[in-house]
């Protein structure tokens, strides 16, 4: 039903609708686009929930982050390689959350450090104390700002996917600096042979 509503509005914009209307058919075209977003991060926590992600393999964590930080001015510090067994898409779900949600909450200009060393992978940004307590922060809807980008489910999930390998999860803050830390249990040293980038 909303991929049908999101081609028959995307239809009406092109239709020449007045000064008047223009506006209001952007604003719907936006909130399909935001109920979408909504969509898939419920149906993927559904999918966590029902253990549809079974299999592991080795990763290198640092090659896994260097691949996802993107164009983004994020300084990575990688200590030690350390290679954990883990899912591949749900690893990129997880970092990939932490690294956008470091993103859109910092402000332009201002650091973003990741740090990889012994098992543990943590990223910390710039930015002012929370406006929600800190313990709420991984709820589903919980929203520190009133940033209209986010959905309020990208750290809920993070935190499914860490709950369900039985990795820790954490955030404080810290200096002017919210820091989110994954303490995975098991690792493997570099002089593993057997990762995969």
């Amino acid at each position: 039903p909303l991929a049908v509503f999101q081609s028959k509005v995307e239809l009406l914009l092109q239709t020449r609708p007045s000064e008047e209307q223009a506006p209001l058919i952007e604003s719907l075209l936006d909130a399909t686009s935001r109920l979408n977003g909504l969509n898939k991060a419920l149906l993927l926590l559904a999918r966590i929930d029902n253990g549809q992600f079974p299999d592991t393999e080795p990763l290198d964590l640092a090659i896994a982050t260097e691949r996802l930080k993107g164009e983004h001015n994020i300084s990575v510090n990688v200590e030690s390689h350390e290679t954990i067994s883990f899912n591949r898409s749900l690893l990129e779900i997880l970092l990939s959350n932490l690294i956008s949600n470091a993103v859109r909450h910092s402000a332009p200009g201002s650091s973003i450090i990741i740090k990889i060393d012994k098992g543990l992978w943590e990223i910390r940004n710039e930015g002012p104390p929370l406006s929600i307590p800190p313990e709420s922060i991984f709820e589903r809807f919980s929203k520190g700002t009133s940033n209209q980008a986010s959905l309020g489910l990208g750290l809920a999930i993070a935190k499914k996917i860490c709950d369900l390998n039985e990795v820790s999860l954490s955030y404080f803050y810290e200096n002017g600096y919210h820091v989110f830390r994954i303490r995975f249990t098991e690792f493997t040293s570099r002089n593993s042979t057997k990762f995969h980038p």
